[in-house]
């Protein structure tokens, strides 16, 4: 059932409950979830119907109790279940450094340690996690109806629902369209992270500030048909950077409003053979960002909370369609290596599709409606559904040396594949360069042969035919050299 108040994700609904005498977390009743998601700064967001819900912290941490009191059940017993690996929760919540908690678990038992003896979350552990700083409140009826749209499978279901401008803005979409819903920042709790705090600071749940007016979703892209068939795909590329990092006990008014300020994202959207790429700013009301500077506390901020509005761009070259429809895609960062080759496109921040014909086309969201590279993963029929990005390794972030960027595509058949993306080369920009001139104006509507020489294009480029030339190639070419 949907939740009785009208705030979505209201702390209080979810607020711990006591029975018996006895702490007991309790849930309570969740609406039914069509698309889910999670990062730092927002918790678990998760989309239901025509709302958008944020899992308040007093709920995560019933889910963590309740799997604490089972694992704790299991291994009274003297064994776990065969296979199955009990939960284990370090402050940060993050699913890196639980394996990296269980790394150092079986390092620790002498290499060879069972599951059991991995640690549990306890009281102390629980109390101590960060509340969210964006509010996901009044946002049950946000959208319009018929609600949510939810993809039927494919790895692009775990794409249905992203957060953008580090977890302020929801997307989602529904039917041919995608909206973006705001947040509310809660500068108790961002005052509470900035100063170094802990959970323990936040307001009592059943203090709650009052909520905001209803909010209502912005659309921010509209496709020429929903294609149900295929999954949505909704994908944050890369975003602009909050302040660092200066936790102290001193930390003043001036230190929190230096995170209530604008954040940029540029997204990826994606349904059907459509795609398109376009920029969205997350941007904190003036006014109450005015009154905590002068003020100095959360006081002169009604409700402390600061309420956000959507400003979004068009998408850059318009709309992108493509040969075969988008299964699955996966963000590439950019790498510290300086580019080689024409501008900086390959060594920029990067989107890789699959496609159903069993493709992986690697693109920049600067311009994507030029392939970069294309490999085949899978043969027809093509059963590869997945596409992740891995994460560079602790030396990769740690040191300026090139960042090694990889995807893995996946199928129902179990088989996964690697690909690595390289900088291109001079070589590969000059090849690419020919042959969208010459798809543009035709093999003799230019200077062909002297533009070749003067990039250095291989004669196999040189001498390729292409078809006829069309004021779409020509757009094509341009957009690519304004990129």
């Amino acid at each position: 059932t949907a939740p009785k108040s009208g705030g979505g994700g209201n702390a209080s609904q979810f607020a711990p409950q006591s029975t018996s005498g006895a702490s007991t977390m309790s849930l309570g009743a969740l609406p039914r979830m069509s698309c889910a998601t999670y990062h730092p700064n927002s918790g678990f967001v998760f989309a239901a119907g025509t709302g958008v819900y944020g899992l308040p912290l007093p709920a995560v941490r019933a889910v963590l109790a309740g799997m604490t009191a089972s694992n704790n059940e299991e291994t009274a017993g003297g064994s776990t279940t065969s296979g199955r690996v009990p939960f284990n929760h370090s402050t940060n919540a993050s699913i890196s450094s639980s394996s990296h908690l269980s790394r150092q678990q079986r390092q620790s038992t002498g290499g060879g340690g069972h599951h059991n003896n991995i640690h549990l979350p306890n009281a102390t552990t629980m109390s101590t996690m960060m509340p969210p700083v964006a509010l996901y409140l009044k946002c049950s009826h946000a959208l319009p109806l018929p609600g949510v749209r939810c993809s039927s499978g494919g790895g692009g279901s775990k794409n249905s629902m992203t957060l953008a401008c580090h977890g302020r803005v929801a997307i989602v979409a529904v039917s041919n369209a995608f909206y973006a819903v705001p947040c509310c920042l809660d500068v108790d709790a961002l005052k509470c992270r900035v100063v170094g705090g802990d959970g323990g600071d936040i307001r009592n749940p059943a203090a709650a500030p009052s909520p905001p007016p209803n909010v209502a979703a912005t659309r921010v892209l509209i496709f020429a048909q929903s294609s149900q068939v295929h999954p949505v795909i909704a994908m944050e590329v890369m975003s602009s950077d909050l302040p660092g990092a200066t936790a102290t006990r001193s930390a003043g008014a001036s230190d929190v409003t230096r995170y209530l300020r604008p954040i940029t994202s540029l997204l990826f959207l994606a349904s059907g053979r459509e795609c398109a790429t376009l920029e969205i700013a997350s941007i904190p009301d003036a006014r109450s960002v005015n009154m905590l500077g002068k003020g100095g506390s959360v006081v002169g901020v009604p409700g402390g909370l600061v309420s956000t509005s959507i400003k979004c761009s068009s998408p850059r070259h318009g709309m992108t369609t493509l040969s075969s429809p988008i299964v699955a895609a996966a963000p590439l960062p950019p790498t510290r290596a300086v580019s080689r080759g024409g501008g900086n496109l390959s060594s920029g921040p990067l989107v890789a599709l699959l496609t159903v014909d069993g493709l992986v086309h690697v693109r920049s969201p600067f311009c994507v409606a030029v392939p970069l590279a294309s490999i085949e993963v899978g043969t027809r029929p093509n059963d590869f559904f997945t596409l992740s990005s891995l994460h560079p390794s602790p030396a990769e972030e740690n040191h300026a040396i090139v960042r090694s960027r990889n995807v893995v595509a996946t199928s129902y058949g179990g088989e996964a594949r690697l690909v690595s993306v390289r900088v291109e080369t001079p070589q590969d920009f000059a090849d690419r360069l020919i042959k969208l001139s010459i798809d543009a104006f035709g093999s003799n509507g230019f200077p062909r042969v002297e533009l070749a020489e003067a990039l250095g294009a291989t004669f196999s480029a040189t001498s390729y035919a292409g078809p006829e030339p069309t004021a779409h190639k020509r757009s094509l070419l341009k957009q690519y050299l304004e990129s």
